[in-house]
């Protein structure tokens, strides 16, 4: 038997849920929400970024693509 992924059998509320309790019996391995984005903002700026030039590299194919018609 294989266990499978928090991610695929919990819905996102049960687990903020689950990370809220560990927040609140005082587990050092989960921060509060404002703590764990400020240690991660240039990580979350980054992801931004990435996704605004997917976004982007899909706009300009869609157009090559149109043009070379």
């Amino acid at each position: 038997m294989t266990d499978k992924s928090y991610m695929t059998t919990k819905t996102p509320e049960e687990r903020k849920a689950y990370v809220n309790a560990q927040i609140a019996a005082g587990n050092p391995k989960y921060k509060p929400l404002g703590q764990w984005i400020a240690d991660n903002k240039e990580l979350i700026g980054i992801n931004a970024v990435n996704k605004k030039i997917d976004v982007l590299t899909e706009m300009v194919l869609k157009l090559s693509k149109s043009q070379s018609k």
